[in-house]
């Protein structure tokens, strides 16, 4: 809640004493009416919330008690409370469906809904919040999930919630002004672009996002990815899959009787963090595609969410814990979105666009992070949560183990390294191209590795392990040798996000494989690679790379654990050796010709 300035306040308060702001002439004026009065006196940038706190108290009975809680309130005395947007709508009836346009109080509504809100707006909220009362109140206890009467009230959810969605975006008024305003938001909005373009085209959830899922609760991972591809299926022919999936969600009987808000389980999201941005979907001709893709990430990732998270509270209440008290039920919450490849990056989350211009995926990360740890370093956690945050992990390292194991035997010595010092942890490796099991977790525990100092040949020290299987020491200090400090920015690097990378791609004058970056002769100008880069699809890039490297063992394969999920990489091909498959021309010295011709 604002509070207004010392000086402010006495002002105000001698207003109220004066007669300039008189009791009986605000209660009975306009609420247009009442901001002439207040801005002259507590400020233009003051007015609309204290009108809104004033108006709150109009629909108490007692209109004389109500003044004087409104005159303590911009003062800053009482806290406001906070409740979910549906409930306070639905609670605040006279607010959000008032008789006449003439008593309605507009301060209040939009201090109530976050936004300027119009009359006929508010209506419409009103009445689609009374909808989802009336459809809740027809569900019975023999309604089981995706009943007739759950979808209904779950379709009410969905579309309460997009219309306010929509109402909100508008409200925002974007231009290129409010753009210029707001550099720091406009730079996310636009990274978050990017990072969508690079993320579609494949069904990559569950071989990343949700592999600790598959090695936990297999059963529900597998009828989950089959379920993915009829989602699809429905997105390739025009039908909306994701509102079935939400509302499905939304009326589950955990959903309904408050539980997944108690958890704070992330089932209201709009979209997943590979997916800051829809615009690809509205592109003709691949929109389609785009949408198919998005859905079946999006769709996968709350599905298996609620899916897991019944399975956790019906457990947690077999064992006595009471699932709709915040205190014992949100540790459980997290593991449940960290399960998922949502973590919690606590206070960071109001930065969650910027961050997201910076990092590709930061909690992806954290919820690796926090399942390799077991969330011990999670804030309140219970005995009980650390127990199945416990359980799980050791599900996950047998299951690797297993994997692994048997690919061994299958497969050779050569196919597992076991050394976690090695980039090649944790993955089945098949000639010269290796499959990552682990949904990226190894590289946190590769991290660590090299981090802490190990013996090798006798001696204490860091060390990292190359993809010949030579041991080499960190930190010599001799020239050109790398150290811990260095292996830990390598890892963050290779976490940037799409524009930040070309920033460090640009600035360095080459990529990760050595490419230069910029035309030649022109410095600042990418070169068609570069950009490609950061706008192509991660599996289309992977394709065309592999059609390339004559190292790849399968094609196929590798195309499509690619799509899956299961991220593939191959030894860089002697430079000699080209494919037939390799265009004649070299597109970035045409670009060059170009520049210079001009």
């Amino acid at each position: 809640m604002p509070c207004l300035t010392t000086a402010t306040r006495n002002k105000f308060l001698a207003a109220i004493k004066s007669g300039v702001i008189d009791p009986a002439t605000m209660v009975t004026s306009t609420s247009k009416q009442r901001l002439a009065i207040l801005e002259p006196v507590v400020g233009e940038e003051n007015a609309g919330w204290v009108n809104a706190a004033l108006e709150s108290k109009l629909i108490l009975k007692d209109q004389q008690r109500g003044m004087v809680s409104w005159a303590k309130k911009v003062s800053g005395i009482t806290p406001e409370a906070r409740r979910d947007l549906i409930t306070r709508i639905q609670k605040e009836t006279k607010v959000f469906d008032p008789a006449t346009s003439d008593k309605f109080l507009e301060s209040l509504a939009a201090k109530k809904f976050g936004h300027d809100i119009s009359f006929d707006e508010a209506k419409n909220i009103s009445g689609l919040a009374n909808r989802i009362k009336v459809a809740k109140a027809k569900i019975t206890p023999s309604d089981g999930p995706r009943s007739t009467a759950r979808m209904e009230y779950g379709t009410a959810v969905v579309v309460f919630k997009d219309y306010v969605g929509q109402l909100k975006l508008s409200a925002e008024k974007v231009g290129l002004k409010w753009y210029l305003r707001h550099p720091l938001t406009s730079l996310g909005r636009a990274a978050g672009v990017s990072k969508s373009l690079l993320s579609t085209l494949d069904n990559s959830f569950f071989g990343r996002q949700g592999i600790k899922v598959l090695y936990n609760h297999p059963f529900i991972w597998a009828k989950n990815f089959v379920k993915s591809w009829g989602d699809i299926g429905k997105e390739l022919i025009g039908r909306d899959a994701m509102l079935a999936i939400r509302a499905d969600v939304y009326s589950r009987p955990n959903a309904v009787n408050g539980k997944y808000e108690a958890m704070k389980l992330d089932v209201g999201v709009d979209t997943e963090e590979a997916f800051p941005s829809h615009i690809l979907t509205h592109i003709p001709g691949v929109g389609r595609l785009a949408k198919a893709a998005e859905s079946a990430f999006n769709g996968a990732a709350l599905r298996l969410r609620a899916d897991i998270g019944d399975i956790v509270i019906r457990n947690a209440e077999r064992n006595g814990h009471d699932m709709s008290v915040p205190a014992v039920a949100q540790p459980l919450g997290r593991i449940v979105n960290s399960m998922t490849g949502r973590g919690s990056i606590g206070g960071l989350d109001k930065y969650g666009r910027q961050i997201n211009a910076t990092i590709f995926s930061i909690k992806f990360l954290k919820a690796n992070l926090d399942t390799l740890t077991a969330h011990q370093f999670q804030k309140d956690i219970t005995p009980y949560a650390r127990k199945v945050a416990a359980m799980n992990l050791v599900r996950i390292i047998g299951s690797t183990a297993g994997i692994l194991t048997l690919a061994k035997l299958l497969l050779g010595d050569d196919a597992v390294e076991e050394d976690p010092r090695s980039t090649d942890f944790g993955k089945i490796k098949v000639g010269d191209t290796t499959y990552d099991i682990t949904g990226g977790m190894a590289s946190v525990v590769t991290l660590a590795a090299r981090m802490v100092p190990t013996m090798h040949d006798g001696e204490m020290g860091w060390y990292t392990k190359n993809r010949k299987g030579e041991v080499v020491p960190l930190g010599t200090g001799k020239y050109g040798s790398r150290d811990p400090l260095d292996v830990f920015w390598d890892f963050w690097e290779g976490k940037a996000a799409p524009y930040t990378a070309l920033l460090r791609d640009m600035y360095r004058g080459k990529d990760f494989k050595g490419r230069q970056t910029y035309v030649e002769g022109h410095r600042i100008v990418p070169t068609w690679r570069t950009v490609y880069g950061t706008v192509a699809p991660i599996p289309l890039q992977q394709f065309e790379e592999n059609m390339k490297n004559p190292n790849v063992e399968s094609l196929l394969l590798t195309t499509i654990a690619d799509a899956l999920g299961f991220s593939t990489n191959t030894a860089d091909p002697d430079p000699k050796k080209k494919r037939e498959q390799d265009v004649p021309w070299d597109l970035d010295e045409l670009v060059g010709e170009f520049l210079n011709s001009k």
